[in-house]
């Protein structure tokens, strides 16, 4: 590919840009649990977070999640959906 062709393409990328691929993906991976019944499922949930703005674990979010792991253990072990 020559230069001027590849600059082209460039001016045709500003004027006319490919979607997001992640952006698609989650668009159907939320409304498939929608499709499935989840009341709680929204887009952001399924799109990549930058590691700027992730959240770190910390004390208060550690015991939530171990908290839910223990209550999950505890449903699978009744057998109480």
């Amino acid at each position: 590919m020559s230069e001027t062709e590849f600059r082209g393409w460039l001016a045709y990328d500003q004027l006319y840009p490919l979607p997001d691929p992640h952006w698609d993906a989650a668009l159907i991976a939320s409304t498939m649990m929608r499709a499935m019944g989840s009341k709680t499922a929204r887009l952001v949930h399924y799109l990549p977070v930058k590691d700027s703005e992730k959240q770190r674990t910390g004390p208060t979010n550690g015991a939530a999640i171990l908290a839910g792991i223990r209550r999950l253990k505890a449903r699978l072990k009744y057998g109480n959906n």
